[in-house]
C-alpha cells in the first residue's frame, strides 16, 4: 500500500498568532500610549511614576489656590483702607494762644477743602474770627514761613463749632514754635452770655466759687457757671486746691459782672514745680445771632 506524505500545515497555523475578534463583532487593535494618570490611578503606579505625577498634582492645585488667596487678601486690604479712611469733618472754630508773654499776634495756615489755603492770627488775648474748616482729622497746622507742621489737633466726634486753644511747647525741624491744639465745643447752648468758663490746665483739681456759685474742675476739664444775678454788680472769685481731700485756698479778686458777655478764665501753672497758679480772663464778644453761618 502506498504512503502519502502527511500534510501537517495546518498544525503550524494553528500555532501562529492571532487576532481575537471582540464580543461586539469589530477588530480593535491594542492601544500602545498609557493613558493619562488620575487621583485614583496615582495610587497604582509605581514608585518612579509617583515621583513624576505626584508634583504635577499638587502644582495644579496650588494654581487654583493661589489666586484665590490673593483675590481673598485684596479684598481685605479694600476693606482694611476703607475702614481707615477718615470721614471729612466741617467745623467752624476760633483760636485763643495760651501764651501771657506773646506779643501781637502768632499767625498758622492750614488748608480748607473748601476755601484753599487759610491763616490764623492767634493772640493771647481775644479770640480770633471764625473759620470754617472742611477736611479730614485731624486738622494740621503749618508754620508762616516753612511748611514743617507745628500742630495738630483731633476734632471730637459731633463737633461743628469749636474753641481751639493753642498752648506753646518746643520747637519743631524749621525752629517754629510747636502747639498742643485742644477743641472744646463752642455753643451758647453750653455757654449763654453771662457766663464764666473755667479751664484747669493744671495738674491738680480746682474748687471754683463765684458769689457763692461752686464747682469742682478736674484737670484738663472744664466748667461753666453762672453768677446768681441777672444785674451788672461786682462778684467775688475764689479759687483753691487739693489733693488727697487737703483743700488749700490760693486765690481771691474782685471781679466786674456782665450779663451781656461770655468770658473765658484760663488757669494754668507756672514754676519749675507748676507750684504757682495764675488765670487769665477773656472776654467773648461773639453774639448768638453769629453763630449761623
Amino acid at each position: 500500500m502506498p504512503r502519502f506524505p502527511i500534510d501537517r500545515s495546518y498544525e503550524a497555523a494553528d500555532r501562529r498568532p492571532h487576532a481575537r475578534t471582540p464580543r461586539s463583532g469589530t477588530l480593535r487593535r491594542r492601544s500602545t500610549k498609557p493613558d493619562a494618570p488620575t487621583l485614583s490611578s496615582a495610587k497604582l503606579l509605581g514608585p518612579r511614576d509617583r515621583r513624576v505625577v505626584l508634583p504635577a498634582l499638587l502644582w495644579a492645585a496650588l494654581a487654583l489656590a493661589i489666586p484665590a488667596a490673593a483675590n481673598a487678601q485684596s479684598a481685605a486690604n479694600t476693606e482694611a483702607a476703607a475702614a481707615e479712611e477718615e470721614p471729612i469733618r466741617d467745623v467752624r472754630f476760633r483760636g485763643l494762644l495760651l501764651d501771657r508773654f506773646a506779643q501781637g499776634t502768632r499767625p498758622v495756615r492750614f488748608h480748607s477743602q473748601e476755601d484753599g489755603p487759610q491763616t490764623l492770627r492767634l493772640s493771647s488775648t481775644f479770640l480770633s474770627q471764625p473759620t470754617r474748616y472742611v477736611g479730614p482729622d485731624p486738622l494740621v497746622f503749618q508754620g508762616e514761613e516753612a511748611d514743617a507742621i507745628v500742630g495738630t489737633c483731633r476734632l471730637p466726634t459731633g463737633l461743628d463749632e469749636a474753641i481751639l486753644l493753642f498752648s506753646p511747647g518746643g520747637t519743631n525741624e524749621a525752629g517754629e514754635t510747636r502747639f498742643r491744639v485742644r477743641a472744646y465745643p463752642d455753643t451758647f447752648a453750653r455757654a449763654p452770655l453771662g457766663t464764666y468758663r473755667f479751664f484747669n490746665f493744671t495738674d491738680q483739681r480746682l474748687a471754683i466759687d463765684l458769689q457763692g456759685t461752686r464747682a469742682l474742675i478736674e484737670p484738663n476739664d472744664n466748667q461753666v457757671i453762672r453768677p446768681d444775678t441777672d444785674e451788672p454788680v461786682d462778684v467775688i472769685f475764689q479759687l483753691a486746691t487739693g489733693k488727697d481731700g487737703d483743700w488749700q485756698r490760693v486765690m481771691q479778686r474782685n471781679w466786674f459782672y456782665r450779663p451781656d458777655l461770655r468770658k473765658l478764665v484760663l488757669i494754668y501753672a507756672e514754676g519749675d514745680n507748676r507750684e504757682r497758679i495764675r488765670y487769665k480772663v477773656v472776654n467773648d464778644t461773639r453774639k448768638p445771632e453769629s453763630t449761623t453761618p
